[in-house]
């Protein structure tokens, strides 16, 4: 038995070995340039020889290190929501209930403290933008040596040459099928764990040498599954269960339907060439393994994982090589020979012999009649193209890694803030495959613990549930609690990967919300005071924060035993309410704007109306003034034909 589980593990070994021969040719050479090793051997030993400069300017250690800072400003949280419409809540020891996920996720950010997975997720990270592989696995461990109680690890893989993954299977829904990774082990170490055990892991094609006081071995992780038949029974409750042929079911259980299923089980193996050392079975269904990938690419059938270091290993060299050449004419320039006359140096070639190896105060020479010039030193001018070349080769490792010189605060020609931006946006996007697989291995590592928390934690016990803002919560599981309920997993969860900010960025975003907010609309503070004092984290505002609860409206204020530390969500839904609030009082005041606007424009329709009137009026009386004096006017007129007709009467009468 122990010989086929050797063979297998070796095939599946010698498999991995030539699907990524072509990535294990280039990565430990760009591991190796990443730490300082930037010279072509035979190039570097003919300039040493010839005791010439051999300058390494490392200008990848930028680049590196901003996409890893990156990394580590952002939180990837696990997310984990259960499947079930009727959650289970579990009681904390200080009375409260909180959903069954909320614990799960609590629990499993607590296993990624106890482990310190950020340093462990970094440098996979690191690793996999270095040489384009990194990873992690998880273990179980009892919590004492007194104790029967087992708790879930995560652990680094500190070489990346280590790691044979089923990197066909990588990513897919069902996730690997088997990995393996070596450690070398100090031989007192070895023979303390195995006393009996002799022997070692090798492999002729591993491309790793391990230490003369070391013995290799080899972790390995094997997914098999046997046949068997799924039921779907109808339980004396009326409820539908799917279950396997095999497990127990009450009594009055009726069988719906049936189909044929293949059930995996997950081994774990330590083995050398010879022996199995450890055979224990892993309780959950996925390999417990998580890979971090760079740029992924199948050339010929086999698979070649990619960082930014290949790319630029050519024009990180030019610039070495440019560097140097420069470095090297600089150290020869102030020794270049005098020009003089075997007549002028006659008698003091002892001194002129030591001319360019020393410093003297004065140099002896002799008048020449033929040649009256003093003797002059050749000038040696500095050659330009130096310069130019060494400009050109970094802007070339600039063009590859997709990193420019805003994207690592070096001052560039981007002068406006909208300009550096869009240049540090492009370099994240560019290089956002490497944030993007490290989310597919920590949404990988939450399915790998979810589905193995209730089989490993399954003894009646006290754990603790940490929240995003490092509160915590107490919780006895497997506990029969006593209003007749279990703290007991049983439910069906998704699990997702969320990046975001810190909880300290987010926390500081959401106090220079809330402060914007509250210049905006001093009025809501009132209504957010609390929250927002609450939020910072000086010593006293907490208490400060809340007195401020206590003065607060009945139907603002929360209920008592509520966690007193404002968490990211009630922050953002605080701002939320208060950009709500603020959104609204601009409403109310446009609409009032518009209510002035209307009666603006009423009073002024209203007065062109009277004016209108007074001009019909005026205009009326005007023409009742003309009419009035056009009546004079004929009233005159008949009055003057009037006198006219007597005055003509009386002279006809006089005749």
């Amino acid at each position: 038995m122990d010989k086929d589980t050797i063979a297998q593990a070796k095939d599946l070994f010698d498999r991995t070995d030539r699907l990524m021969s072509q990535w294990r040719q280039q990565a430990r050479t760009e591991i190796d340039f990443a730490h300082g090793k930037q010279w072509l051997q035979d190039v570097e030993a003919r300039r040493r020889e010839a005791n010439l400069p051999v300058l390494t300017i490392d200008r990848l250690e930028g680049p590196i290190s901003q996409l890893v800072g990156d990394q580590r400003l952002n939180d990837i949280a696990i997310r984990v929501v259960c499947k079930s419409r009727d959650e289970r809540q579990f009681m904390t020891l200080d009375g409260k209930e909180i959903d069954e996920s909320t614990f799960v996720s609590g629990l499993v950010r607590d296993i990624q403290r106890q482990s310190r997975f950020d340093w462990v997720q970094s440098q996979a990270y690191e690793h996999a933008v270095v040489c384009g592989l990194g990873g992690w696995y998880v273990m179980p461990e009892y919590t004492s040596h007194k104790s029967f109680d087992q708790r879930l690890c995560i652990y680094g893989v500190d070489d990346p040459m280590r790691l044979y993954p089923d990197i066909v299977n990588w990513g897919t829904p069902h996730g690997m099928d088997y990995a393996i990774i070596t450690e070398g082990l100090q031989r007192e170490a070895f023979a303390q764990r195995y006393p009996t055990a002799s022997g070692a892991w090798t492999s002729p094609s591993a491309g790793m040498s391990t230490a003369d006081d070391e013995v290799e071995l080899a972790y390995c992780w094997m997914r098999t599954y046997t046949d068997s038949t799924l039921e779907l029974v109808r339980l004396p409750g009326g409820a539908l269960k799917a279950m396997l042929a095999d497990e127990a079911k009450p009594p009055g259980t009726l069988l719906v339907r049936t189909r044929k299923v293949r059930v995996p089980k997950v081994r774990y193996y330590v083995l050398t060439d010879n022996e199995v050392l450890e055979s224990t079975e892993w309780a959950g269904q996925y390999i417990p393994v998580a890979i971090v990938t760079g740029r992924k690419r199948w050339v010929d059938g086999q698979v070649d994982l990619i960082g930014i270091v290949r790319k630029a290993m050519d024009p990180q060299r030019m610039y070495n090589y440019t560097r140097s050449a420069a470095a090297e004419f600089m150290g020869i320039a102030p020794r270049a020979p005098y020009l003089a006359t075997p007549a002028q140096i006659s008698g003091h070639e002892k001194m002129w012999a030591m001319a360019n190896m020393g410093v003297f105060p004065y140099l002896l020479f002799n008048p020449d009649p033929e040649y009256p010039a003093s003797p002059q030193r050749q000038q040696v001018s500095y050659p330009t193209g130096f310069a130019q070349e060494a400009i050109v080769a970094a802007q070339d490792i600039m063009a590859v890694t997709k990193i420019h010189e805003a994207g690592l605060g070096i001052k560039s020609n981007e002068t406006s803030g909208v300009a550096i931006e869009a240049r540090q946006r492009e370099g994240d996007v560019g290089n956002y495959v490497y944030q993007d697989n490290l989310l597919l291995a920590v949404e990988e590592t939450g399915r790998i613990l979810v589905d193995a928390l209730p089989k490993y934690y399954d003894t009646t016990r006290l754990v603790t549930a940490r929240n995003k803002d490092g509160s915590t919560h107490s919780v006895m599981l497997n506990w029969h609690r006593p209003d007749g309920m279990f703290n007991t997993m049983s439910a069906d969860f998704d699990v997702e990967a969320v990046s975001g900010p810190s909880f300290g960025t987010a926390k500081q975003e959401a106090v220079a919300a809330m402060t914007e907010l509250f210049r905006a609309a001093p009025s809501l503070a009132s209504v957010g005071a609390d929250l927002w004092i609450g939020s910072q984290s000086w010593e006293g505002a907490q208490e400060l924060a809340k007195r401020l609860k206590k003065m607060l409206p009945p139907e603002l204020r929360e209920e008592e035993g509520e966690d007193p530390h404002a968490n990211i969500a009630q922050l953002q839904a605080a701002v939320q309410q208060l950009q709500a609030a603020l959104q609204q009082s601009g409403e109310q005041q446009a609409q009032q704007e518009a209510q002035l606007a209307e009666a603006r424009r009423a009073a002024e329709e209203a007065t062109a109306k009277l004016t209108k009137m007074e001009i019909e009026l005026a205009t009326e009386r005007a023409k009742h003034r003309i009419d009035l004096q056009e009546s004079e006017l004929e009233r005159k007129a008949l009055d003057f034909k009037y006198r006219q007709a007597a005055y003509n009467a009386d002279n006809m009468t006089q005749e």
